[in-house]
Order: structure tokens, then C-alpha cells, then sequence
């Protein structure tokens, strides 16, 4: 097998500009959007207040100004800031993606090279990096990373909440990134957005190389570049604060090494790359290694394939194996010295403790394929039984063969809670087998537009139209909203129990399913009552769902034996009104029931706390504590007796 691609592009460039100012006519676009981004920051605040202080003489803007309906100058700003996004970005957005596709994909339709040159790489990247950075959002299970990161940073180890040797994290290298932007006194949601963005441009660029190389030609590379750029779920986990980039990066990194070292005149320098490149993907995810059994595999067939003598063969062998098994092997060991088990404990939680069932890989994949509209993709393996249409695919076999190694692995775990998240490791090969499918289907431009506006309208149409679905999948939005939303943000919480309790008994023990913000914000040690960061609960929980991730809760028993202070589950809030001493009923019942039946201890109360100034979360105190006592003389939070509430009925 010989890594080398099946046809290579002979025609002319097409494109009427030199690339001198095609990369000159990008650096003018950036000038001009950095000079109005500069004047909106200087002008407009100066402006908003002076109209709001009335020392500019526009009679209009002072009746609005004077209204009591109408927000206060906060208000007037974050409309400012909204006018001008949907019109000076989202313009500037549009000249660099079409400059792009007036000189990439444009030719690329009609068959013929894209313009070689360093702008058109930059107007795609600087475009899609802006969308990506309106897009931005953070999840929960973000910060359970961010816990484990800032413990670290802090010389507390890579430990729980709770000080406890658990890996309840898959992302060990990445973690250690955001430990390094702590430690450096960096906000750990701006430091990743940061990461994440610069490793989303740089999984952008290694498309388009890695498309060119296997397809031959820059039309590929141009298609898929757009196809990837223009994908929703691509451009929404550049941020999100979790490791999906950096995973998704490493593989294509893999990848061109691999091509690289095949067709170099200094292979071995290839080879290491490589092998350390497919040791931090591992490091990065543990299941990477699906990937890099493939590459690997292909890389050392290859090899055997190729004429050279028997010693430089080994040479090459040992460079591509020897430091990757080298770097993993000796992490591996560390995690059982450290952990005492080299898998992660989200493996206990969800597959050994309950693993979802096919039905839920399938229905996740499925959702997938029919929200981008790429059901085609499915067809692929058809083509092994034709040796045409192996030819003429050469070395797109090495994204065919990895991709579908990632949906089996999807479906026997059984997907995820998160919008497609497991997709986007493999969404740039899906990107690259998509656009070569588009170049083969017809030689004829209209089709190859059409079937292109096709897969872009459909990323438009899933943006727009996708909630919560069926399966349990959450959206983007539903996901940000957790941290952001007045009436059930983790982060207040979290924020509101460090100001109340945390400083008077920093050991207050939390029991809550939404444990990554609340527990990083709080810094008070949190019981995960789905079991990710607790082996017990993963193995011995009750059963409650089959919901990936979610399928075990904590049962009364095992709280009671952790001497839990305070029980939230998920949180159940309501409208805090000071002075109203009104008993939260259906907040009682349901913090009640998440005892399951078991009996409560001694001066066990209902309490309610301020999250913010609008949301109160109603919370069951379980074991004394003096923090909680202190908190309620102050006046800090409520607390009533649990007799005052009817029998609980059962936790939905």
C-alpha cells in the first residue's frame, strides 16, 4: 500500500488575481474591520452616555431616554453591541468567507485548482474563527475539568472537589492546559475559548493540506474546507470549554505526519512527529486510539510496501512507535499508581455501571446524519465492490475506514447528552469524503453548487430549528443556558454558596447532579450524585434512565454514609421574594424524594437560598453543620422543618 494519491490536478489556475493581491485585498479587509472594531469600541460608549446624561441636544433619543419602560444605559449598550454585531461583523465575516469562495470554491466547482495562495487559507480561517467566536458558549461538564485543572494548579493534585484520587475527567492533556492557564492567573472560559479557536483555525488548515494530499488537488481541499467551516456543530465546540478541538486537531496532525513520512526525503523526523502527535491525542481522549490504529496501521503497510532496504524499514518502525509507547505507557502507569485504574470513572458510569442501549448509539448517529443531511456517507463501503471506484478513491480510504471505526465505537457506547459532540473528532475526514463525493457525483458545476448549498443549508436549517430532542440530546443553547440562565444558573449557585457557607465551613459537603460549576465556583468538596466523580454511586446507584451519562443517581443510603451536609440534586429554583416566609411546597417534595425513602437523620430541614436577586434554589439540609446554622441567624437563607411538608413523593 502506497500512501500517495490517486490523481493529481493538471489544469491551470483559473483565478484571475495574482496571489500578491489576492493576500493583499485579505490584509485591507482585516485593516478595515480592525479600524471599525476600534472606532465602536472608542465612539459609541462615549455617545450612548452623553445622549443618556443629556448633554447631546436630540430631542427623540431623550423621550426615549426618559421613558421608565425603556432599559437604563446598560440596556442602551448591549443593544449597541447587538446592532453592531449582525451588521459590521457579520459584514466583514461575509467579504472574507466570500473572497474565499470567489477564489477556492468558485474553480473548485468548475473543476479547477484553486488560486495557490496564502490568503485564500487566511480569509477561510479569520472568517470561520469570527463566526466560531459569536457562537461561543460553555458548558457544565466544562468545569468539572476546570475543578480538577484548578486543583491542580493550586498544588492540591489533580484530585475532586473532595480532595479524592479519582479521574472522574477524560481529557488528562488537556486538563493539564487549562491548569497551565490558571496557574498563570488566567479565567479558565477565556483561556480555553482561546485554545479552542486557535486549535479550530489550525484543524481548518490541516483540511485543506490533508485534503489536497489525499485527493490530489485543491478543489478537495477547498470543498471540504467550506463543508467543515460551514458546519454548525464544528464551529459551536471551537469553544464550549471542553477538549473536542484539540482531539479533532491531533487526528488530522496524525494524519499529515503520517502522509509526510511516507512521501519525504527525511521520513524519520515524520515518524516521531507522528508518534508523539498520536500520543497526545491519547492523552488527550483515551478512545483516540481507534484512529490511531487505523493511521498507524496504513503508516506501517505502507512501509512494507516501499522498496527501501529491510534496516531503514525498522528504523522507521521503531521512530514511529517507540516515543508514542513510550509517553502513553508511562502515563498509564502513573493513572494506575495515581487513580488505581487505568480508565477513567466515566467508564464505570457509563458503561459499566449502565451501559445505554444500542438504540440510543443509533439514534444519536442517525440524528447526525439527518440533521447535515449526509445519509450518502453510508453508501461508502458499497464501493469496496467495485475496483473502479477504489482507484478512483486512492487514499480517501484513509478517512473512510476511520470514520466508520468512530460511529461503531458511538453506537456501542451509546452516543451522548451533548449536540453531537462525539462527531466533531472525525467531522474534518467526514468534511473531505463529502467534498470528493461532491466532485464525483457530476462534472457539471450546477450540480456540484447545488449539492454544495445543499450541505450548507442544511447546517443553516439544523442551527436554527435544533432543540432537545427525542433521545435526550441537549442543544448548544440549552447547554450555555445551565451557566447563564437568572433562574437556573449553576454558576450563581455555586457563586451564592461560597458567599453564604464556604467561608464558614469550607468542608461542607454538596450533594448535586449539576456538579462542574457549582462545584468549581463553590469550592466546597461536591458529592456527584450521577456517580462521574464517585465509583460507588457509577457501580451501586440507583437506576433512573438511560440517558448517556445519567443513567445511576445516588441513592438516600449512600448520601446518608457520606454524611452529606446539603442535598440539591438538580436544582429546583423559584422566584426569592425577601420577607415572604411562604413554604416551598413542590421544591420540598422534590429534594425530599431524591432520599428515595431512606430516613432522615436528626434536625434535617428544607432550606432555600439566594442565587441571585431575582432565584431562590431549595435545598434539603441533611447533616447539621455550623456554616448552615450561621446562615440561617444571619438571615442568609431560610430553613423549615421537614414535618411542615406532606410525604415525598418519588424524584422525577
Amino acid at each position: 500500500m502506497s500512501l500517495t494519491p490517486a490523481y493529481s490536478e493538471a489544469a491551470p489556475p483559473a483565478a484571475s488575481l495574482s496571489p500578491r493581491a489576492d493576500l493583499r485585498g485579505t490584509l485591507v479587509v482585516l485593516l478595515v474591520w480592525l479600524a471599525l472594531e476600534l472606532l465602536y469600541r472608542l465612539v459609541a460608549p462615549a455617545v450612548i452616555t452623553a445622549l443618556y446624561d443629556r448633554t447631546l441636544p436630540i430631542t427623540w433619543a431623550h423621550q426615549l431616554i426618559a421613558n421608565p419602560e425603556v432599559r437604563p444605559l446598560a440596556g442602551y449598550l448591549r443593544h449597541a453591541e447587538a446592532l453592531y454585531t449582525t451588521a459590521v461583523r457579520a459584514t466583514a465575516i461575509a467579504v472574507l468567507l466570500g473572497l474565499f469562495v470567489v477564489q477556492a470554491v468558485v474553480p473548485a466547482i468548475r473543476g479547477r485548482p484553486a488560486m495557490r495562495s496564502p490568503g485564500l487559507p487566511l480569509c477561510a480561517a479569520i472568517g470561520f474563527v469570527a463566526l466560531a467566536w459569536m457562537l461561543r458558549f460553555i458548558q457544565d461538564d466544562a468545569f468539572i475539568s476546570f475543578v480538577y485543572a484548578d486543583r491542580l494548579a493550586r498544588g492540591l493534585g489533580p484530585t475532586w472537589s473532595d480532595g479524592a484520587r479519582i479521574e472522574g475527567y477524560t481529557n488528562f492533556l488537556w486538563m493539564l492546559m487549562v491548569a497551565g492557564g490558571i496557574r498563570c492567573g488566567l479565567d479558565p472560559i477565556l483561556w480555553s475559548w482561546a485554545m479552542g479557536l486557535a486549535l479550530f483555525a489550525g484543524s481548518l488548515a490541516l483540511t485543506w493540506h490533508l485534503a489536497s494530499r489525499v485527493a490530489g488537488n485543491t478543489a478537495t481541499a477547498a470543498l471540504a474546507t467550506l463543508i467543515l467551516g460551514a458546519n454548525y456543530t464544528f464551529l459551536a465546540y471551537a469553544t464550549g470549554g471542553l477538549e473536542t478541538q484539540l482531539q479533532a486537531f491531533l487526528i488530522l496532525a496524525v494524519a499529515c505526519c503520517v502522509l509526510q513520512m511516507t512521501n519525504s526525503v527525511h521520513p524519520l523526523r515524520w515518524a516521531v512527529m507522528a508518534s508523539l502527535s498520536g500520543a497526545a491525542c491519547m492523552m488527550t481522549r483515551l478512545d483516540s486510539a481507534l484512529p490511531m490504529l487505523v493511521l498507524f496501521g496504513a503508516a506501517a503497510a505502507s512501509l512494507r510496501a516501499n522498496p527501501r532496504a529491510i534496516a531503514a524499514c525498522l528504523r522507521l518502525l521503531v521512530a514511529l512507535s517507540l516515543p508514542g509507547v513510550l509517553a502513553v505507557g508511562a502515563w498509564l502507569l502513573w493513572k494506575l499508581a495515581y487513580y488505581g485504574s487505568v480508565l477513567p470513572n466515566t467508564f464505570n458510569a457509563k458503561i459499566v455501571g449502565a451501559k445505554p442501549p444500542l438504540a440510543f448509539g443509533l439514534g444519536y448517529v442517525s440524528s447526525f446524519l439527518s440533521a447535515y443531511w449526509l445519509w450518502p456517507l453510508l453508501l461508502l463501503p458499497l464501493l469496496a465492490c467495485w475496483p473502479a471506484a477504489r482507484r478512483r478513491l486512492g487514499l480517501l480510504w484513509l478517512a473512510v475506514v476511520p470514520v466508520f471505526i468512530w460511529l461503531t465505537y458511538i453506537v456501542w457506547v451509546g452516543g451522548d447528552f451533548m449536540e453531537f459532540r462525539f462527531m466533531v473528532p472525525v467531522l474534518p475526514l467526514v468534511a473531505i469524503l463529502t467534498a470528493s463525493l461532491i466532485l464525483a457525483a457530476s462534472a457539471r458545476p450546477v450540480v456540484r453548487a447545488l449539492l454544495l448549498a445543499l450541505l450548507v443549508g442544511a447546517s443553516i436549517h439544523h442551527a436554527l430549528r435544533f432543540r432537545h430532542n427525542h433521545i435526550g440530546v441537549d442543544d448548544i443553547r440549552t447547554l450555555n443556558h445551565f451557566i447563564t440562565w437568572d433562574y437556573i444558573s449553576y454558576r450563581d449557585i455555586g457563586a451564592s454558596l461560597r458567599e453564604h457557607l464556604s467561608e464558614d465551613d469550607p468542608s461542607l459537603l454538596v450533594a448535586t447532579t449539576s456538579v462542574g460549576a457549582i462545584g468549581y465556583y463553590s469550592r466546597l468538596p461536591v458529592f456527584d450524585m450521577f456517580g462521574l466523580n464517585d465509583r460507588d454511586v457509577a457501580l451501586n446507584g440507583r437506576r433512573i434512565g438511560r440517558r448517556p451519562g445519567h443513567q445511576r443517581l445516588a441513592t438516600g443510603a449512600q448520601m446518608r454514609a457520606r454524611n452529606v451536609n446539603l442535598v440539591i440534586g438538580m436544582p429546583f429554583t423559584r422566584p426569592w421574594i425577601r420577607g415572604n416566609a411562604e413554604l416551598p411546597a413542590e421544591g420540598a417534595a422534590y429534594v425530599l424524594g431524591l432520599m428515595d425513602g431512606a430516613a432522615l437523620p436528626p434536625g434535617a430541614r428544607i432550606v432555600e437560598m439566594p442565587m441571585n436577586a431575582r432565584f431562590a434554589v431549595t435545598m434539603l439540609a441533611l447533616h447539621p453543620s455550623p456554616a448552615i446554622d450561621a446562615a440561617i441567624r444571619r438571615g442568609a437563607i431560610r430553613a423549615y422543618p421537614v414535618s411542615a411538608f406532606a410525604s415525598p413523593r418519588p424524584s422525577p
